[in-house]
């Protein structure tokens, strides 16, 4: 063999040599992916997300959630203020789980009293217009989601329990923004209500009243804030609420008694 064709096999076998190489490193290098890309997996299979965790845990952390809240230039600090603006608003499943704890898990109660200071009536005379649209937004946002046509923590129909329920308080802290669509909105999804107290009723009308109570044909006991106190409305209760036997007046005592019952 001449030199000079020895030297092109040479150069030729480094470059075979070289291409072997890049090859071996290529898979190498694939292979390390791929066992980074497993334990990556690995990993994350073996850790649980906060929202994964079972709804019962969940409700039991709920219940220790105390820190404070500013809503409007006002420092508020208890829990219920906390799960309701903050916690609830982190994802679906800790929002079923705070609708849960303070509504869902009483089979017969719908009460909103809980939820008043939360949506920042601690001092109601101090509310711009604005603030009230803003709050009235917030309330029927809370209605929607307590009375929604879904599942609840659970995976149970809420059907079920919206027509468990047999009473329903509704507290004065709400009545300023509390309207005729919303007590309809209330009424059309818990016809089994026997007991109504709307502490406040300066947003709701006459006709307004009539509406909602055709959906709750069997309240026995009522109770109205003192601006249903009128005759008018009071010959109205009287043809809406043929099932009545206690019917009750918040507010100033003046000309009539604050409680009536059917003898």
């Amino acid at each position: 063999m001449e030199v000079g064709a020895w030297e092109v096999n040479r150069k030729e076998d480094k470059v075979s040599a070289s291409l072997v190489s890049g090859d071996q490193k290529m898979k190498m290098q694939k292979m390390n992916n791929g066992k980074r890309s497993k334990i990556s997996n690995e990993k994350e299979g073996s850790i649980r997300r906060w929202e994964d965790l079972d709804q019962n845990i969940l409700k039991i952390i709920f219940k220790h959630v105390s820190c404070k809240t500013k809503i409007f230039n006002f420092n508020l600090s208890n829990s219920s203020e906390d799960l309701f603006c903050n916690v609830s608003k982190v994802c679906r499943s800790w929002r079923l789980a705070c609708l849960d704890l303070f509504f869902w898990s009483d089979p017969n109660t719908l009460d909103f009293s809980d939820f008043t200071s939360s949506l920042g009536f601690a001092n109601k005379q101090m509310w711009t217009r604005a603030d009230e649209d803003v709050l009235r937004w917030e309330w029927r946002r809370l209605v929607r989601n307590v009375l929604m046509e879904s599942n609840d923590a659970n995976g149970l129909p809420l059907e079920q329990w919206r027509r468990s329920i047999t009473k329903i308080f509704i507290p004065a802290s709400l009545g300023h923004i509390l309207q005729d669509q919303d007590l309809l909105f209330i009424a059309q999804r818990t016809p089994g209500v026997v007991s109504l107290i709307v502490s406040e009723s300066s947003g709701i009308t006459r006709p307004g009243f009539a509406k909602a109570m055709r959906y709750w044909k069997n309240v026995t006991h009522l109770g109205l804030g003192e601006t249903a106190r009128n005759i008018d409305f009071i010959l109205e209760i009287g043809k809406s609420c043929p099932q009545l036997v206690t019917l009750e007046f918040f507010g100033d005592k003046r000309d009539l008694p604050s409680r009536w019952t059917r003898q």
